[in-house]
């Protein structure tokens, strides 16, 4: 008995052990297809830049000895559903239908790999050979991804103007721009900058770039319509899981782009795991941080593009601000509140007529401060709200924010009431 059950227990490890094997073959013992990130693979084929589909097999297998993918993408992603996937160039043959078993929602194809000192793509191709437009898939929107490779070469792009200028001009050039490059008859349904090492160190500049990107997809126009409004060029940011950290400073881009993700991909352009996904709507940052990252958009030299107003000027919507309502109105009026509390008070202590007629009405004194006091702050807010590019606190459109205004003078009428019920007594 004992010797026959050693012998089922060492079948039993023999079973277990292939088992194992078979799953460390296929990449599911952790759930991931392989081990190489989106970066490593990137890294690593970056050399044989773009090559026909018919030699990234033999360049996989014959040179990295990377065999066997199409069986494990097979496996992996049978009966799978995935919002969104980027497909590299580098396995870009791997995406038919007979391979990828899942059913995705929305595909990325990495046509630009950014080059931070010039703006222009340092790889692209013209997707003429993409198997991404296959008949089964022809109803699945594909965005062009925007990809660049480390945190210090970003942040050169985003601190030159002319290379991020070259950057907008070659993404939505009406002739010539690759956002309108039509592949079998498809163009790209929208843009998706792919940023896996973002730093977080140029925070205004980049807002003021996302705001530069939105501008010219809201507001470009060409002979009276605007090919990019709308959903027709969906506006997306991607960043590594790590950067969750940052999304109160990123509340500020969701309310410039259509969605964020926190997600990382491996070197199959598929999720790790399950993405983040925050759009303006679910966005979980308190009003306070709201309202703190206008001000990465402020800039009162900028010029200002009314929502109505047809620009067909990419380079000046590049430095334009969105002003739908005149944020800089409410800036001068707030600035002269508060210039006419400072002259009132320096006029108290330097001036004998005004500092008698104050003494004369001592008991306004408070409720006046207060007044003015709230009255520049509501019209503080009105500029924070007007800079925003969405809804913020209040409504400005219909005009019934201006009687915010009136509700400090309750404070001068309650007083006013106060005093006449309760009599009037003459100083000794």
């Amino acid at each position: 008995m004992r010797l026959s059950g050693q012998i089922l227990k060492g079948r039993y490890d023999g079973i277990i052990l292939l088992v194992v094997l078979m799953m460390l073959g296929t990449g599911k013992l952790n759930g991931q297809l392989s081990g190489w990130s989106f970066d490593k693979a990137y890294a690593t084929y970056r050399q044989y830049y773009y090559q026909p589909l018919d030699k990234w097999r033999s360049i996989r297998e014959g040179t990295f000895s990377r065999t066997g993918l199409e069986d494990s993408l097979r496996q992996y992603t049978r009966g799978k559903v995935y919002k969104d996937v980027i497909c590299p160039w580098w396995v870009e043959d791997l995406y038919r239908p007979d391979v990828i078993q899942a059913r995705f929602q929305r595909i990325g194809y990495v046509g630009y790999v950014l080059d931070p000192l010039t703006g222009s793509p340092l790889l692209t191709n013209s997707w003429n050979d993409s198997t991404l437009f296959d008949a089964a898939w022809q109803n699945i929107p594909v965005d062009l991804v925007v990809y660049c490779n480390g945190a210090d070469a970003f942040d050169y792009f985003l601190k030159c103007d002319s290379a991020r200028l070259t950057f907008l001009k070659t993404v939505f050039d009406p002739e010539d721009g690759l956002i309108n490059k039509r592949h079998f008859g498809r163009r790209p349904a929208g843009l998706h900058f792919y940023l896996p090492n973002f730093s977080f160190r140029e925070k205004k500049a980049f807002m003021r770039f996302v705001c530069a990107v939105s501008m010219v997809i809201d507001h470009y126009c060409r002979n009276e319509e605007r090919p990019y409004a709308g959903d027709k060029c969906w506006l997306t940011f991607t960043f590594s899981p790590s950067a969750r950290n940052e999304l109160d400073y990123l509340s500020g881009v969701l309310g410039l782009a259509d969605e964020i993700h926190f997600v990382t991909y491996d070197e199959y352009g598929l999720p790790v795991a399950t993405p983040e996904v925050y759009t303006y709507r679910n966005d979980p940052t308190s009003v306070l941080y709201r309202v703190y990252n206008q001000f990465y958009l402020f800039s009162f030299f900028s010029d200002v593009v009314s929502d109505t107003e047809c620009c067909s000027d990419i380079a000046r919507l590049s430095q334009a601000s969105y002003s739908e309502h005149n944020w800089k109105f409410y800036l001068l009026l707030d600035f002269a509140l508060v210039l006419a509390l400072i002259i009132s008070v320096l006029a108290y202590n330097l001036y004998s007529p005004f500092y008698m007629l104050v003494e004369r009405y001592r008991s306004f004194i408070i409720p006046v401060l207060i007044t003015l006091v709230t009255e520049i702050i509501i019209v503080f807010l009105y500029m924070v709200e007007a800079l925003s590019p969405n809804e913020l606190l209040f409504s400005l459109d219909e005009g019934t924010h201006l009687y915010l205004l009136a509700l400090p003078l309750l404070f001068i009428v309650l007083h006013i009431g106060l005093k006449m019920l309760g009599g009037r007594r003459e100083l000794p």
